[in-house]
This record gives C-alpha cells, structure tokens and sequence, in this order.
C-alpha cells in the first residue's frame, strides 16, 4: 500500500464535530483516544518514542483499540513526541498491519521536522498518510474531557 504526504492539508472532517472519548488520560495511558464522527484521533500523550517499553506499550494500547473498534480510521497525532527510533517505525508498521486487517486506516499528523525527516529518511513517509496540520487533532487536544467542541 503506497502512501503520501500531504503538505498544508486537512483531513476531511465531518460536519458537527463532538468527540465521544474512549480513554482517559492517565499515568498508564501512552495514548488518548477520542472519536470525532468517522475518524478517532490518537493523542500520543509522551515525547521520547526511544524505551522498548514505551514502545511495546505504546502498540500494545493502539492495536487494542483498533481490535476493539474495527474498521475505524485513525489518526495518530504526534505533535507531542520529540524523538523517534527505527524500533519505533518498526511499531508503527505493526499498528499499520493490525489496522488493515481490521479493515481501518491509519494516518500521522503534527509530526515535528526531526521525526518528520526520520520517515523520509526511511522512506516510510510514503507508506503513510501523512499530514503537517490537522484541525480534528488540535481541537482533540483542546476539548476538555468529557466536553464537545464548537461544530466545524
């Protein structure tokens, strides 16, 4: 499956955004999930993608969610993470898989110029979706919990 970069582009939205959330931030929680209509945005809540154990952590809690929520498209917003391994990847293609075998999909979004640069080096930015800014993830990011943003 080939894949590109979308520069300065949006994902579409869905009309009368109201995200209904199916995690809680916590201490445990490597990512937040919140479904906004036909798309749910995964918030990675940690900045260094380096630990096995994060890393582990990090695929074990986002393939369960796609099992969990079949057919879902998800959009993993990294605008928090600083730093990316190659193991990382390694988990991001695993996700893929388990998404596609769900019969989701999976895009990236507010990946910052090093992590960015990591993909293109890797030339996985061309296996995923990838988008420089996305308006469901910052209001993902600005919606208290438990609250519904402004409709689109």
């Amino acid at each position: 499956m080939m894949a590109s970069t979308h520069e300065n582009e949006d994902i579409p939205a869905a009309e009368n955004v109201a995200p209904e959330t199916d995690s809680k931030p916590s201490e445990i929680s490597l990512v937040r999930f919140k479904k906004h209509k036909s798309t749910t945005v995964g918030t990675i809540l940690f900045p260094n993608f380096t630990s096995s154990k994060q890393m582990d952590g990090f695929r074990s809690e986002v393939t369960s969610y796609l099992r969990k929520h079949p057919g879902v498209h998800l959009l993993l917003d990294f605008h928090r993470v600083e730093h990316l391994t190659v193991g990382a990847l390694t988990e991001l293609l695993k996700i893929r898989r388990v998404a596609e075998s769900t019969d989701g999909k999976i895009a990236l979004c507010s990946l910052r110029e090093n992590v960015r640069r990591v993909f293109e080096i890797t030339s996985l930015d061309e296996e995923f979706h990838i988008y420089d800014f996305c308006v469901l993830a910052r209001r993902a990011r600005a919606t208290p919990h438990g609250t519904e943003p402004h409709a689109m």
